[in-house]
């Protein structure tokens, strides 16, 4: 008796998954031309997954795959031959006939007990292809307890007296798939971002929806996972302060030794000093100087930037969102380097003797004026010998000794007082505080709208 049981029951369990395939494929969401589309079915057995993936609208060519990890061995079968036509050894590189659809079926390794688990580089992916529509039925026959959740979008899910049976759409080629013991409670969802949690907690996401990422992006709260772990479009932490950070480093592309960069665009979405000690510095500066509503104009423009973010784009993000021309950012792209404050340029020409000197700039730090020191004085025909901590001028029979930091210099030998101390230093650029200038180099500063004159 038992043997006719077995098989009865196998035979209902593919009836009703069919069913409800049927009963839940939707209409297609897919827009402005026909996407590259894949079928994926997955069946969680006792030591294993089998997994039969299908694709399809595949534009005729020779194309490069990627095959999943921890992969033992797999079979392809084409619709138009009886095998795929592999083009190398390695059975990496494949050649697709007009309107072929291709499909794998393979196997990947399970456990027997454990208390998370995550599925990830797990399909074939046809590279160079931007355009996809996945959609995964997954069976699961032993982890009975617990619930998958995807980096997709979760569009059928039942939970039946043999299996639970789950349906999650994309349109990312290999999303994701996690499977924790515990029910798992969604606790944010928008367009691009869904965050759960094992914990049914209240907690605020609502910064989340200015992230217009890069598709679907998928974060997991859960205490078994230790540290961050990045599964691409899937992470999981280990508690809900770190969703934010998390989610704003997916969204943000670095250049290259840049990355520490981050941690100012995190406080600024944060509004809250957070990172290393010069990112918080750095945070603070740029609140002090640009305001609150300067600093959320310039974060809306870099969360928008799809390009690799660079100190230099920041600084150009800054003059896009606030009018303020600035290099703060590129003065401080090396994090071992000491923190220069921030200052405004002033964009318009200077004119030295109604001439354009290109090499002298004014710049404002705390609204306050101050110009090129040596290049002006150099345009203006003095000898500069600069020192690290003086600097001394000739022209003609007069010399003039500089002392930075200090609210003094002479003039051939004769001390002359200042009120407060007029030098600026920026990196390895010298700055003189624009008043100081008639007194030590004996013209005036003229300004118009259009234009910066001293003569």
């Amino acid at each position: 008796m038992s043997k006719l049981v077995w098989p009865t029951v196998f035979i209902l369990i593919l009836s009703i998954c069919g069913l409800l395939f049927f009963q839940w494929k939707p209409i297609s969401t897919f827009s402005g031309g026909e996407k590259v589309e894949q079928n994926v079915v997955v069946r969680h057995m006792q030591d294993h997954f089998q997994i039969e993936q299908s694709i399809k609208h595949i534009p005729e060519g020779s194309y490069e795959m990627r095959k999943p990890t921890n992969l033992d061995s797999f079979s392809c079968t084409s619709s138009r031959h009886q095998s795929c036509i592999w083009l190398n050894q390695e059975n990496t590189k494949i050649a697709i006939g007009e309107e072929e659809t291709i499909s794998f079926t393979y196997r990947l390794p399970s456990f027997k007990s454990p208390s998370h688990f995550v599925l990830d580089n797990w399909l074939f992916e046809v590279q160079n292809i931007s355009r996809h529509s996945t959609r995964i039925q997954l069976t699961d026959e032993k982890w009975r307890q617990g619930e998958w959740v995807a980096a997709a979008d979760s569009v059928g899910k039942r939970k039946m007296n043999a299996i639970d049976y789950y349906v999650f759409e994309t349109n990312q080629k290999s999303p994701a798939l996690y499977w924790n013991a515990n029910e798992m409670h969604e606790l944010y969802k928008d367009q691009y971002v869904t965050v759960y949690s094992e914990s049914n907690v209240s907690a605020d996401f609502s910064k989340l929806s200015n992230l217009n990422g890069k598709g679907k992006l998928v974060a997991i709260v859960t205490k078994k996972a230790k540290k961050l772990q990045d599964f691409d479009d899937l992470i999981l932490v280990p508690e809900e302060e770190a969703i934010l950070p998390a989610m704003v480093a997916k969204t943000i592309s670095m250049e290259k030794n840049q990355e520490w960069l981050l941690d100012v665009i995190i406080s600024a979405f944060l509004e809250r000093p957070y990172g290393s000690k010069k990112a918080q510095s750095m945070y603070l500066e740029l609140e002090r100087e640009l305001q609150k509503e300067g600093v959320e104009r310039w974060l809306s423009k870099v969360l928008s930037d799809k390009t690799a973010i660079s100190a230099r784009r920041l600084d150009a993000h800054i003059w896009e969102e606030t009018g303020r021309k600035t290099n703060f950012f590129a003065l401080n792209e090396e994090e071992t380097k000491a923190f220069i404050p921030f200052f405004a340029v002033d964009a318009r020409p200077i004119l030295i003797h109604e001439v354009q000197a290109d090499n002298v700039s004014i710049l404002y730090h705390n609204e306050q004026p101050y110009i090129s020191f040596f290049p002006l004085a150099e345009q203006l025909g003095f000898t500069v010998q600069p020192g690290p901590d003086q600097a001394v001028m000739k022209r003609g029979d007069d010399t003039f000794e500089f002392y930075y930091g200090k609210k003094i210099f002479y003039k051939n030998g004769r001390p002359f007082g200042l009120s407060s101390n007029p030098f600026l230093l920026m990196g390895s650029e010298t700055y003189i505080h624009t008043e100081v200038v008639s007194l030590v180099f004996g013209i005036r500063l003229f300004e118009a709208d259009n234009k910066i004159k001293l003569q």
